[in-house]
């Protein structure tokens, strides 16, 4: 009998271990947008569907045809070799189906297989309470995600990473293969038990609710820090504890107090989502993390309280499964054409609470439920509110919200973008002053020092990360300046809305999609090449390994510069840089401009009177004992949690 436990666990450590490594083989190919994975949080919640859908399926026929049907579907990757030489998809069209459609050539018959073992296996099981398997998948998949970060990223290169998975995958296939053929028919099938049209809505509601404040927190988390690893399995583990909590034991689930305790959690989160980057690192996470806990012990809670009869247990599961499908598809498919910020986080925290607050009107009076009442209303607040004063224009698409607004300081009138929560760029519209170079790209800011103080020969310069195209102000009669930016929507307002680009006297060209991939192609060397990737205060790590410095090195000309803006407030971003240095053979040195708009830039040179210009040497700050140590990324490891500022 413990070849079943064994076996879902195994299937469902298999099934979420996946996710981050073929997720982390994408980040380069989408330039380390956010929605990346939510992408694959849908592509793994649609294998659910066909899994359980096919578990479903299945569990109206014999137990004889049970066996062999699973065995030959588990063996299928191999008879097909899905995996087989190079994935090449098109890159044309809308990120997200181009994402799920790599997905579905890299791991989806897999996936299928995986999904289907554990409610198909406990629908086998002769022992007691079948549901508390349920549990023992759902642990896991937590243990999966838990080692990636820990164990897997930081020790396995990930070349490595999908073979050795697929090793694994075999090993579970032929394990599965013994419980079908020695196993399954020790158990009788429990009689069909029918499912009403509102109970399947009732589990499918309850599950996307939960599944939508997963997606939209785990956006949250990676728009305000980097879209990493860690940061992708912390809300997606916390929402696999809460399966296990309450699929464990009844007495884990505890309506007053986690209504109550939700309540007071949503409406930090809507103070959290305000404030955004000006609240410290660790509150963001503490809060965000206990909103999502508390939401999804609420939502699926009263979901297992309403389990039915084994008799239709794998309804009950596929009802969960096109519920987690559904409230991900929200986020990743629906939001971004329906908002323009993101108002599916509100949304979903008040959907937790409506939840709450009904199911206390069935057992109590008004102060029985007045506390989810107001959380709700704050939610209801922070969704609607909308930044209308001096909007000119919002966007959102795949790589993030933007926000193009009018505002006045002491110099003038101006025009700002915002990428999410961070001011991405301003110009006074004045016209005596629109040609002013402004915010982090001042003359007196690392960027600005070095391309105001070059030579006097014509200079080619190439600049990663679009913004209002201040830069472009630093252009001269002869010079040749080329932007990589990856968003559209970014390039037709820096066109539409800013002057810079037009005003520019070098020859501007700008280049659409990823930095990394885009730079391979080009022929002719860079004077210098300036690194400003940041999507909202996320950080692209890909675009900071060992790996792409030696891109960058190699698309520069003797003596040339690499910049790279490394003002973050919540990731430290200087030993990432530093550690460039002794490999390729670069003195590097930290930039910091102080002010409003103060700035911090890396400069990585071998030519060594750069350095010493007066105007360089006084941006120069000196390392301390209190600096970290260089530190080393590289397409297999990069860590996020050595570099977090708390």
């Amino acid at each position: 009998m413990a070849l079943f436990p064994i076996t879902i666990f195994l299937s469902a450590f298999l099934l979420f271990s996946v996710q981050p490594i073929v997720a982390r083989q994408l980040l380069p190919l989408y330039g380390g947008t956010p929605a990346l994975w939510t992408a694959c949080l849908l592509f793994f919640q649609a294998a659910l569907i066909v899994g359980y859908q096919y578990a479903h399926r299945l569990s109206r026929v014999p137990v004889g045809a049970q066996r062999l049907d699973h065995t030959l579907i588990l063996m299928l990757p191999l008879l097909t070799q899905a995996w087989a030489g190079p994935v090449e998809v098109s890159d044309s069209g809308d990120p997200t189906w181009n994402v799920i459609k790599r997905l579905l050539l890299v791991c989806g018959l897999e996936a299928i297989a995986l999904s289907a073992t554990s409610p198909l296996l406990q629908q086998w099981y002769a022992g007691p309470a079948p549901y508390r398997l349920y549990a023992v998948s759902n642990a896991g998949s937590l243990l999966a995600l838990l080692a990636y970060p820990a164990v897997i990223e930081p020790w396995v290169p990930l070349r490595w990473q999908l073979l050795g998975w697929r090793a694994g995958y075999w090993i579970f296939a032929a394990l599965c293969a013994v419980v079908a053929w020695k196993q399954a028919s020790a158990k009788e099938r429990a009689a069909p038990i029918p499912v009403t049209y509102s109970q399947f809505s009732l589990w499918l509601l309850l599950s996307a609710l939960g599944a939508m404040l997963l997606a939209a927190t785990t956006n949250q988390l990676t728009l305000e820090v980097a879209v990493s690893p860690f940061l992708w399995v912390l809300p997606l583990g916390i929402y696999l504890a809460c399966f296990i909590l309450v699929f464990q034991s009844d007495r884990w689930y505890r309506p007053d107090i986690f209504g109550s305790v939700a309540a007071i959690a949503v409406m930090l989160a809507c103070i959290a989502q305000v404030a955004g980057v000006s609240l410290p690192l660790w509150s963001r996470l503490a809060i965000y993390c206990l909103a999502l806990f508390t939401g999804c012990m609420v939502c699926f809670g009263e979901l297992v309280a309403r389990k039915p009869e084994p008799g239709a247990l794998t309804k009950f599961y596929l009802a969960i499964a096109w519920g987690g499908a559904l409230g991900t598809a929200f986020v990743a498919l629906v939001a971004p054409h329906l908002f323009t910020n993101y108002t599916e986080f509100p949304l979903a925290l008040m959907g937790c609470m409506a939840v709450r607050y009904l199911g206390w009107r069935q057992e109590a009076g008004l102060a029985r439920y007045a506390v989810p009442g107001l959380a709700m209303a704050a939610a209801l607040v922070l969704l609607a509110r909308q930044d209308t004063d001096g909007v000119l224009e919002r966007r959102r698409n795949f790589f993030g919200t933007l926000r193009v607004a009018s505002g006045k300081d002491e110099i003038g009138p101006r025009r700002e973008l915002h990428n999410g929560t961070i001011l991405h760029g301003f110009q006074y519209t004045d016209a005596d002053k629109r040609g002013v170079p402004t915010a982090y790209y001042g003359p007196k800011a690392g960027a600005g020092a070095i391309l105001s103080r070059l030579g006097p020969a014509p200079a080619r310069i190439g600049i990663v990360g679009l913004g209002v195209g201040t830069l472009a102000r630093y252009g001269r009669d002869g010079d040749r300046y080329r932007f990589y930016e990856i968003n559209p929507d970014v390039v037709e307002i820096a066109r539409t809305q800013f002057t810079y680009l037009r005003d520019s006297a070098a020859q501007v060209d700008i280049v659409l999609g990823d930095a990394r991939r885009t730079l391979e192609r080009e022929r002719e060397p860079f004077d210098v090449l300036v690194v400003d990737a940041f999507s909202s205060d996320a950080i692209p790590t890909h675009l900071l390994t060992l790996e792409c410095a030696r891109l960058y090195q190699s698309k520069l000309k003797p003596g040339g510069a690499l910049l790279i803006h490394i003002s973050n407030k919540s990731v430290d971003l200087a030993p990432v840089v530093r550690g460039f240095a002794g490999p390729l053979g670069w003195r590097a040195a930290r930039l910091h401009a102080k002010g409003y708009y103060g700035s911090t830039w890396m400069v990585l040179t071998d030519n060594a009177a750069l350095l010493e210009l007066p105007a360089i040497r006084d941006l120069t700050t000196v390392y301390t004992a209190k600096d970290r140590a260089p530190l080393i990324w590289t397409d297999d490891f990069a860590s996020l949690w050595r570099v977090l500022r708390f």
